[in-house]
């Protein structure tokens, strides 16, 4: 597909063309060193790709493994708040089982002092004999018990 005879070719090197000319046509020569410039730029373009991908990759892995560190670290800290939770949750069921059982005997003992204090104020009974008379009766506490 070379328009320019062969006898032109050897006049002519890749320098000695006008590359922006339209009406020069590059020689084979040209177009294959044009074309192994080509090639070796898409090798070290590849080549610097293949290595920023692999500094990706590392970066990548760093980051895995950090933030897997991360996760069981996390994990344990929900693992210690679950039973520090639980051993709360359980001592406050105590807590209010104990305040139950205080609440009755505070109420017991508060109906055993109100008894006691009617009994008290009811050790002089009186009863109407006559209406002019009244009897007195002392009780013994020790013999109510």
């Amino acid at each position: 597909m070379n328009i320019i005879p062969h006898s032109v070719h050897e006049y002519l090197s890749p320098d000695s063309v006008n590359r922006s000319g339209p009406d020069v046509v590059p020689t084979d020569s040209y177009t294959d060193e044009r074309r192994k410039k080509r090639k070796l730029s898409n090798r070290e373009s590849a080549k610097r790709s293949r290595v920023k991908k692999q500094k990706h990759l590392e970066e990548m892995n760093i980051q895995l493994n950090q933030l897997k560190i991360e996760n069981r670290e996390l994990e344990n800290q929900i693992r210690y708040v679950l039973q520090h939770f639980q051993r709360t949750e359980t001592e406050n069921n105590r807590l209010r089982l104990e305040q139950r059982l205080l609440h009755s005997m505070v109420l017991n003992i508060r109906q055993v002092l109100m008894l006691h204090q009617i009994d008290r104020s009811s050790d002089y009974v009186t009863w109407p004999y006559d209406n002019n008379t009244r009897v007195t009766v002392q009780h013994d506490p020790i013999c109510d018990f």
